[in-house]
């Protein structure tokens, strides 16, 4: 139960201004007029302190109420408030006050706030450009890793397969016999051939050898052996030359080859023939045809087999010489090569020798 400072001042015989005294002298200092409510601890602490007959310093209740702001009075009505509605004279409109704008420190404050955020946000890109250049490079040191990874894998196979096949090398062949002579792994036996060969040794036995498999001997010889005319040069990447008569050879000379390829690039600029694809040919002249062709003249090569006509289409529309050397395309895509306004070239068969003698004798009517 609580009771107002009044009302309990009369109960216990004491002005309010002696028992805001006595009040505040307990610690209750919130209480300042006379109708605060006084309850709970204070009511019971005052109570006790009154009968035990304590006093204190009166302190002066304050009013309570609250200041009434003065009516406002309604702005006189004129001529013009008469006429248009809603329209108040000027001097009766009231200043719109103006909001606070920030001070200074504030300003100031604010100010640092963005410098700070921007230096924290150029180290957050600076951090992630680092992190992206990392990224790149380990990348590249995967994609590295990975090729490493392939060839070591190839080598391995390759040391598996020559493995496995001295293991099941028949006595009587090549190889087992080398085996025999002490000769181990492909590398040894090779040069000791090699030395015989060259040392003219190896012709009087050769017609003593058979192959076990024709076939895999032919392939062999077809794909790695090149035949070039008188002489070798600096040879082939990747493949073994030998220079025979020019009846039998299958390539011109390394300078020869070079001669032609730098005319035929030359020629094509000269046009304005910057892009040639190739549809067929031997895989292995790829790297012959590419590393002497001008490195200005976009060279594409493509695999044999009959090509569409919509993929026809786009050989003509992206391409400015079309080379089938020789290629089973298809009656529809060769009508729309010998149709479009790009150049159109068939090498009879595919050596080397016909493809730079069409590609010169196309290039040369021009």
């Amino acid at each position: 139960m609580a009771m107002r400072v009044r009302k309990l001042a009369r109960e216990l015989k004491r002005s309010p201004a002696q028992l805001l005294g006595l009040l505040h002298h307990l610690g209750y200092t919130r209480y300042k007029s006379e109708e605060d409510m006084v309850g709970g601890a204070a009511l019971t602490k005052v109570r006790a302190a009154s009968r035990k007959g304590l006093k204190a310093e009166p302190v002066l209740p304050t009013s309570s109420r609250r200041p009434t702001a003065p009516p406002v009075r309604p702005p006189e009505r004129g001529l013009m408030d008469q006429l248009v509605p809603g329209v108040v004279p000027q001097h009766a409109v009231a200043p719109v006050p103006q909001r606070a704008g920030r001070t200074d420190a504030a300003r100031t404050r604010l100010e640092a706030d963005r410098a700070a955020m921007e230096t924290e946000r150029a180290q957050v890109s600076e951090e992630r450009r680092t992190i992206d250049e990392d990224r790149a490079l380990l990348d590249a040191r995967r994609r590295d890793l990975d090729e490493r990874r392939a060839d070591m894998e190839q080598k391995q196979a390759t040391y598996e397969a020559e493995r496995e096949a001295l293991r099941t090398a028949s006595p009587a062949s090549l190889a087992g016999l080398l085996g025999a002579r002490g000769l181990k792994g492909f590398d040894e036996q090779e040069r000791a051939l090699a030395a015989l060969a060259s040392g003219r040794q190896l012709g009087p036995v050769l017609t003593t050898l058979i192959a076990s498999d024709p076939a895999r001997m032919a392939r062999l010889l077809q794909e790695k052996l090149v035949l070039v005319d008188t002489e070798v040069g600096e040879g082939f990447p990747g493949l073994v030359s030998v220079a025979v008569s020019s009846d039998r050879a299958e390539v011109p000379r390394p300078s020869v080859i070079a001669s032609d390829l730098d005319w035929i690039g030359a020629q094509m600029l000269l046009c304005g023939l910057k892009r040639l694809l190739i549809i067929g040919g031997e895989p292995r002249w790829q790297g012959v045809i590419r590393s002497g062709f001008d490195p200005r003249i976009g060279l594409t090569f493509a695999v044999h087999g009959r090509r569409s006509a919509a993929l026809a289409e786009r050989d003509v529309e992206t391409q400015d010489v079309i080379v089938r050397w020789p290629a089973d395309i298809g009656p529809e895509a060769q009508a729309i090569y010998r149709a479009a306004s790009c150049v159109d070239i068939g090498a009879p068969d595919g050596s080397l020798k016909s493809f730079l003698a069409a590609m010169r004798e196309c290039l040369a009517a021009l």
